[in-house]
């Protein structure tokens, strides 16, 4: 998509000024980028950013190899696994269930409250090699909480290959290729840029071309949902973006998982 002069959007650039000097939404910013996604993508891709639904499992290959998992404060944001079921249901009940609260129930406190320095340091580091996306050694998935609750399971977020397990990015997927049968689906649904003159600062849909003279970008405009929105917000903007959600306000789960053994079992439970 491109501005009105004919230049293309960075919507990285923009997404990264969602966030004040004081750590408060931009509500001019919010007004401006709810204009550039139709179907109200941008307000529900906020709505989900808000929710407590958004969650970021990393394998800690630290506590994988010394054998003595490192203990996670429990809080809203960081959970450890140790003490979760391998089955997606107990998955549904114990990790990703509601953590709303009652008018009595005073509001949960942020991450920066209730970590310490050394933890609160681990984990900015976690999110610091998701955040830069070249560590191919840190194995991390998204998921997000299935509006349906505990009767499916959750939602399969693919940033770097741009796809999602919802039914709003399959039914957009079909509605793209059907548009023209006869054409390969990269020429109908990618952008290859081989010169280096126009490569582009944007990262949102940006795939990886195993190129360092190629860049390779997804159609978001054919096809998106408020699920690859969200953590493009989060991941394709800037760092404080990412940590205003998980350390300020909170809303984002980063859970560790200590065990390749229920690695496997996230896999097989739930990503498909």
């Amino acid at each position: 998509m491109s501005a009105g002069d004919g230049k293309e959007i960075n919507y990285s650039q923009l997404f990264s000024q969602l966030i004040t000097r004081d750590n408060e939404l931009n509500d001019k910013m919010l007004t401006f980028i709810y204009y550039l996604f139709p179907r109200d993508l941008f307000i529900r891709a906020l709505s989900l950013l808000e929710s407590n639904d958004m969650m970021i499992y990393v394998l800690n290959e630290k506590a994988e190899e010394t054998g003595a998992p490192v203990e996670a404060a429990r809080s809203d944001t960081v959970v450890d696994t140790q003490k979760v079921s391998a089955t997606s249901t107990d998955i549904s009940e114990k990790t990703l269930g509601s953590t709303g609260t009652s008018d009595e129930t005073p509001a949960p406190p942020t991450t920066n409250e209730v970590l310490g320095e050394a933890e609160t340091a681990v984990l900015t580091a976690f999110l610091r090699r998701i955040f830069d996306n070249d560590d191919y050694q840190l194995m991390y998935r998204f998921l997000v909480k299935s509006s349906s609750g505990d009767r499916e399971p959750p939602i399969y977020v693919d940033l770097n290959n741009w796809n999602c397990s919802c039914r709003e990015y399959c039914e957009q997927f079909d509605m793209a290729i059907a548009k023209d049968n006869s054409a390969p689906i990269a020429d109908l649904l990618t952008q290859d840029i081989d010169d280096l003159d126009k490569f582009k600062e944007d990262r949102l849909g940006q795939l990886d071309a195993h190129s360092f003279s190629r860049q390779r970008f997804f159609r978001h405009d054919k096809v998106m949902c408020p699920h690859l929105l969200a953590y493009s917000i989060l991941l394709r903007s800037s760092f404080d973006v990412l940590k205003y959600f998980v350390f300020i306000k909170s809303s984002v789960l980063i859970i560790r998982v200590n065990s390749i053994d229920e690695w496997l079992r996230l896999h097989i439970n739930i990503v498909v």
